[in-house]
């Protein structure tokens, strides 16, 4: 099960306890996200946000649904084609000097050793079904399926 966003800023340092219980009751009444009223209310940056929603979603062992999460182009333009080609990789958000990469699992191994050397970039790795990176990879570069 994945880590809550909340004890992830407190672990991260962001947020406190008592501010994690204050925002989960207000999240019961407004149905806003998590993230959203910590920001709201000057408790977090965004970018505390995003840096705690990176590392839960890389820290779950669970397969990532590309189509649920979506690719933000943007964050295709941050890897060059022959990079994602060769490690079969495809960024799917990028913020400040972060970058977060869904892999097949077959390749995680190497793309977590071989690319931090190779882009300017915090990276955080997510594992994808290879079918859906395979996918993204051709609508993002028009690289054709192999």
């Amino acid at each position: 099960m994945a880590q809550l966003i909340g004890q992830i800023l407190v672990d991260m340092g962001v947020l406190q306890g008592w501010q994690v219980d204050k925002i989960l009751e207000h999240q019961k009444l407004s149905r806003q996200r998590f993230g959203q009223i910590a920001v709201a209310w000057g408790w977090a940056t965004p970018q505390d946000v995003w840096q705690a929603w990176a590392l839960q979603l890389t820290a779950s062992n669970q397969v990532i649904d590309l189509d649920e999460l979506g690719v933000d182009s943007a964050a295709t333009e941050t890897v060059p084609p022959a990079l994602a080609q060769h490690y079969q990789v495809v960024a799917v958000r990028a913020w400040g000097d972060n970058l977060v990469l869904a892999v097949p699992e077959h390749l995680a191994q190497q793309a977590r050793q071989e690319l931090p050397s190779l882009l300017s970039a915090q990276l955080f790795f997510c594992i994808s079904r290879p079918e859906q990176v395979q996918a993204a990879l051709q609508r993002a570069y028009q690289i054709p399926v192999s």
